[in-house]
């Protein structure tokens, strides 16, 4: 009887780890892995517990090794001793030795994942099968057919002289820069355009991108004639998708209140906060943070899995707010900071939307702040000469279904929010450029 309960208990036991998902396979990243590949790993085995209710462990390659593993990267594992050399987007997926190897030319790393997730996997009764991945394959990224979903990044007040500023002081390159699109934005706001002022606010530039109308400076989700507009994230809440507004600044900062509220005035703060904490409230936006400091890549990791899960359509927006602020100052070592820490979001975020290719990510700025200046000529190679806003045209960076658009293109801001609002609608959505006279 005793032996007989003994194999009911074990039995039991072994009902319990069939019910999570174990798996016989763990993710291999290098010891010392790079950012991308560490954030591929992450959200490839974020992307297989959503997708198939398996949860698989991240380890280094110091770890024991196991017969079923997933590589990602230049492990120390033999099967990943490739000595491929990748041209520009290009990746490897393979599978020898009952080992996934998955490698590829920068963050393309990422591609591959997407790849093996979306086209080769599958799971029966809690276990992983690969199929079709026995013919070593060499891939170049292709652009998506379509997309459902956005991922829209805000460096507020960043200009390429900052990007660079950021990359040659602390060492890293920005990871936008591999996108395969990449175009300009003209920042003017209506203010600009009449004459009444020399750049844009943040308040004006947000409403513009959000909106698709240019607005004057100062006014949050309303046109120049002061009628309320709706905005993107409205537009993809109103079709069934998920939304989120996420910022270092504080929430009812200009730019995620041109995503949240509609006012006259950015500076009304109190108004702007209660307009906020309804939307929340009412439950008619999934996620909203704001002052996320340090924690913006944990909180983009947080945001981005709870409003795609069950392949969910959704629209975020994730600001890093602290570049302008720092730039108002002519902190030179605050700002690169910044940058910094605005590219780990990036990094992030950027292999989330490679594994799931309906997603298109955007990567862009309100307008330039301090009128930074690269040269030789400086001690310190970069020179602020204002404090204050200016008129510059800054970069865009994009990835996914659509977004070649951009590509090689000046565009004014509000055609940024047009693209956006066709993911969700093929109705017409903001202003007719056509209106605008040629920016100076």
């Amino acid at each position: 009887m005793k032996k007989f309960l003994l194999i009911l208990s074990l039995l039991a036991i072994l009902l319990v780890f069939a019910s999570c998902g174990s798996s016989d396979y763990q993710i291999v990243i290098p010891e010392n892995a790079t950012v991308t590949e560490q954030y591929a790993a992450e959200n490839l085995s974020a992307i297989i517990e959503d997708y198939f209710d398996v949860k698989l462990n991240i380890v280094k390659d110091t770890e024991k090794e196991q017969k079923n593993e997933i590589l990602i990267g230049e492990t120390n594992r033999d099967e990943s001793k490739t000595d491929t050399a990748f041209s520009q987007m290009q990746f490897l997926l393979h599978k020898i030795n009952n080992k996934i190897v998955i490698k590829g030319d920068g963050i393309y790393i990422g591609a591959s994942c997407g790849k093996l997730v979306n086209e080769h996997m599958s799971v029966n009764e809690g276990k992983l099968i690969f199929e079709n991945l026995d013919k070593r394959d060499i891939y170049t990224y292709q652009t998506p057919e379509k997309c459902d979903s956005v991922i829209f990044m805000i460096g507020d007040g960043m200009g390429d002289a900052h990007i660079s500023l950021g990359e040659k002081k602390r060492g890293f390159s920005f990871v936008a820069k591999q996108f395969p699109y990449k175009g300009t934005s003209i920042t003017r706001s209506q203010t600009v355009i009449e004459g009444l002022g020399t750049y844009t606010d943040s308040a004006a530039s947000g409403t513009a991108m959000s909106t698709g109308y240019k607005t004057y400076n100062g006014y949050l989700g309303l046109d120049k004639n002061g009628e309320f507009i709706p905005n993107v994230r409205e537009l993809a809440a109103s079709v069934g998708a998920k939304t989120a507004v996420l910022t270092t600044d504080k929430i009812t900062g200009a730019t995620p209140s041109a995503y949240l509220a509609h006012n006259a005035s950015r500076e009304n703060s109190m108004e702007l906060e209660n307009e906020i904490n309804s939307l929340i409230e009412q439950n008619k936006i999934d996620y909203c943070l704001g002052n996320a400091g340090f924690a913006l890549t944990s909180e983009t990791k947080i945001a981005l899995n709870k409003i795609s899960k069950d392949k969910s359509k959704f629209f975020i927006m994730i600001e890093e707010g602290w570049i302008d602020k720092q730039a108002h100052y002519n902190n030179l070592a605050s700002t690169a900071d910044m940058v910094q820490r605005f590219n780990d979001s990036i990094e992030y975020a950027t292999q989330f939307a490679l594994m799931h290719p309906n997603t298109a990510l955007i990567v862009t700025a309100d307008h330039e702040t301090g009128k930074l200046v690269e040269s030789t000529y400086f001690k310190d190679g970069f020179s602020f000469m204002s404090d204050e806003h200016t008129n510059q045209d800054v970069s865009i960076f994009a990835l996914g279904a659509g977004t070649e658009c951009f590509h090689g293109k000046k565009v004014e801001n509000v055609e940024l929010a047009k693209f956006v609002a066709s993911v969700y609608s093929n109705e017409p959505f903001g202003m007719n450029v056509d209106e605008l006279k040629p920016a100076a």
